[in-house]
């Protein structure tokens, strides 16, 4: 008897829905690019409990034809994709009609939407994938998405959650990266009833930043533009005294889309080596826009990695955009010197002698010192030296004529000696010759010879 079954299709959509849906930041992403993907200006995001109990994302894009609600909770049913060849240039954030088929299989979901084209819209409710009403309600142009007590049959899956501070934490980061990559659509963020994120939508990207990150992080950015080729890079980078211990705050957009791309980091990373210190990564925003031709974004079960048909192009492209930023934008201060330094020759001259101004440093050019270095004792030649000669002698002057006398006799006499006769090694005091380490090397080694 065989033993291979074939699933029903509850199961068979419990077992797919916990690929797409793995916490409450999981669904929270997948509506809010079904809300970037329906031309949303304004997009609100509210949680309770972390998302685990209550989760609303409500927009103003165009809404649902109240003949497609039921088709669209189908699994590999969308809007965006129809032939094979399709998949080759995707240009929307969803495409694999998976995202609702997965979410009404694990919560209670409710749906309230109203397309541009009707007057009346409509109210769908479906628990654990089974319908439960569908009704018309009186709603503005748009969606609103209502799912509450995630992971309700399956505890299994339940159990595994964090607490909700985490949950929250977690959907708190996608929200921040979703409005950095839309700086156009003004997002609106409630965490158990408080608001917590608000963004103008301007289309102005230093404003989102400065919505998620605050205003030191946002003054400490400068601006980045580049294009090579086929491939545009834009954003901001940080200054490189305003380096981080680590790589949280690097962003990166391909296409609308965060992902998360070792090119670019390394390229990013390559540009600024120099400018920062060991172990200290720089912060960015950026977006890269590629044809969509030269990328694959089916290639992760959360869209957040891409693959490049050639890479380098892409690195090149940031390294270079970054690289001219820093140089443009470079506001670090540099050393200016005087006209006639030491400095400047070494700057305009390869030939450099540093005692070529050690005149100019030791003259002084006062007229206080100029009279002084008059009055400083100049010394005589080492033959003329006497030691007493500017001795005072507190005596008679017959008395002190005779000593004197006396002195320079015993010195010249001990001068013509020093001429006359050759200097024994052994018997060579300091004392009895002008130049002491005046000695003949043959007798030196002679006398080491003989000890």
């Amino acid at each position: 008897m065989g033993v291979i079954n074939v699933l029903d299709k509850h199961v068979a959509e419990l077992i797919a829905a916990g690929e797409v849906v793995e916490r409450p930041a999981s669904v929270i992403k997948e509506l809010i690019e079904n809300s970037i993907d329906a031309g949303a200006k304004n997009i609100t995001v509210e949680i309770k409990n972390g998302g685990t109990t209550f989760m609303r994302v409500a927009d103003d894009g165009c809404g649902i034809w109240k003949d497609d609600i039921k088709v669209a909770f189908l699994r590999h049913a969308t809007s965006k994709v129809k032939l094979e060849s399709d998949l080759d240039c995707i240009s929307t954030l969803g495409f694999r009609g998976e995202a609702l088929a997965s979410i009404c299989a694990v919560s209670r979901l409710q749906l309230i939407t109203r397309n541009k084209n009707e007057d009346i819209g409509t109210c769908y409710e479906i628990n654990g994938g089974e319908e439960v009403s569908f009704d018309d309600a009186g709603c503005p142009i748009g969606t609103t998405f209502v799912i509450r007590d995630l992971f309700y049959n399956i505890p299994a899956r339940a159990k595994f959650l964090k607490k909700d501070v985490s949950e929250g934490n977690a959907v708190s980061n996608i929200i921040d990266k979703t409005a950095l990559s839309h700086p156009e659509i003004a997002f609106t963020y409630i965490r158990d009833g408080k608001q917590v994120l608000k963004t103008f939508g301007d289309g102005k990207l230093l404003s989102a930043i400065y919505s998620v990150f605050g205003r030191d992080f946002a003054n400490g950015l400068i601006p980045v533009e580049y294009q090579l080729d086929a491939i545009k890079v834009y954003g901001y980078v940080s200054k490189p005294q305003n380096s981080r211990p680590n790589r949280n705050m690097q962003n990166f957009f391909i296409n609308g889309r965060y992902v998360k791309t070792r090119t670019a980091m390394a390229a990013v990373e390559e540009a600024f080596k120099g400018s920062v210190m060991v172990g200290k990564y720089p912060s960015c925003v950026l977006n890269i826009e590629v044809p969509f031709e030269m990328i694959d974004v089916n290639v992760h079960p959360a869209k957040i990695e891409v693959r490049f048909i050639n890479e380098r192009p892409v690195f090149d492209t940031v390294y270079h955009a970054i690289k001219s930023s820093l140089l443009k934008n470079d506001s670090r201060k540099n050393a200016n010197f005087k006209t006639d330094t030491v400095f400047n020759e070494i700057k305009d001259s390869r030939k450099f002698n540093p005692f070529r101004n050690a005149p100019a440093i030791f003259n002084k050019s006062t007229a206080n010192t100029a009279d002084a270095q008059k009055q400083e004792y100049s010394p005589k030649s080492k033959n003329e030296f006497n030691p007493f000669d500017e001795i005072n002698y507190v005596s008679s002057p017959k008395k002190e004529e005779k000593i004197i006398t006396q002195i320079n006799d015993d010195n010249n006499l001990l001068s013509e000696k020093r001429k006359t006769s050759k200097i024994n090694i052994d018997s060579l005091k300091i004392a009895d010759s002008d130049k002491p380490f005046d000695i003949y090397s043959k007798e030196a080694i002679n006398n080491s010879y003989r000890e």
